[in-house]
């Protein structure tokens, strides 16, 4: 489903009926060529921040719609050029809203390298130390975001944050203390050259862990206390062997 502005989705599991109605609906699924036009477009006011905004997504739908499907398929590719390995994580997982049925929303093309930098350069790393299998919560659009109460400025809507959890029965008290100390370690020796941010909820055992890229350096809530700890007493960041 291509959309002009904002989005049309019920969200009856966080109390919310709808959240924008879309004015431009088109329903049909774009050719080949328009889809690479748009992987092609340059940033501009429709699909970059500005002002302090954030672009629509272009795109929201189940991921059997053939539209969707083929822009995830374009997204897939531009990941695995930028070494992204898709057999540990998908586009679908990292564009998926949990609280609007799962249905997938696709962010501005401007915005997929983004993503691309934090899943090589963060979550690759903490899946390879770690060892075991980890879920996401990646883009949020702008509505999707105020509708589940997400902050204004959240990195999420620009495509660059996720919220990394040890998924399923690997989620022990010390698989997720892991996850925050591996992050932290991370944090120390990689932050300032990645302009890492690192949120952790929940001290000394958290639920998960937020991580965003290529916005600015910073810890907040108890993932300083994460930061401190590693300082005090853990080596640097390294994966596991």
């Amino acid at each position: 489903m291509r959309l002009g502005v904002g989005l049309g989705l019920g969200l009856a599991s966080v109390g919310i009926v709808a959240l924008v109605a879309a004015p431009s609906l088109t329903g049909q699924p774009r050719s080949a060529k328009e889809r690479g036009s748009a992987k092609r477009r340059e940033p501009g006011p429709a699909n970059e921040p500005s002002g302090g905004g954030f672009g629509a997504p272009i795109a929201v739908g189940a991921v059997s719609d053939p539209e969707v499907a083929g822009l995830l398929a374009e997204m897939g590719e531009l990941f695995e050029a930028e070494g992204v390995d898709l057999s540990v994580i998908t586009p679908a997982e990292v564009t998926q809203m949990p609280k609007a049925g799962g249905a997938i929303a696709i962010p501005p093309p401007a915005y997929w390298p983004r993503m691309a930098l934090t899943l090589r350069e963060v979550f690759m790393p903490l899946r390879e130390a770690m060892g075991v299998p980890l879920a996401v919560r990646g883009y949020r659009p702008p509505d999707y975001n105020r509708a589940v109460g997400g902050a204004p400025k959240s990195r999420h809507q620009a495509f660059e944050a996720l919220d990394i959890r040890v998924a399923g029965s690997h989620s022990t008290a010390g698989r997720r203390r892991e996850l925050a100390e591996r992050t932290a370690a991370l944090y120390r020796e990689r932050g300032g050259a990645l302009k890492l941010g690192f949120g952790a909820y929940g001290y000394p055992i958290p639920g998960n862990v937020h991580v965003d890229t290529g916005h600015q350096r910073r810890a907040w809530r108890d993932a300083s206390r994460f930061v401190s700890h590693q300082r005090a007493v853990s080596p640097p960041f390294t994966r596991a062997t």
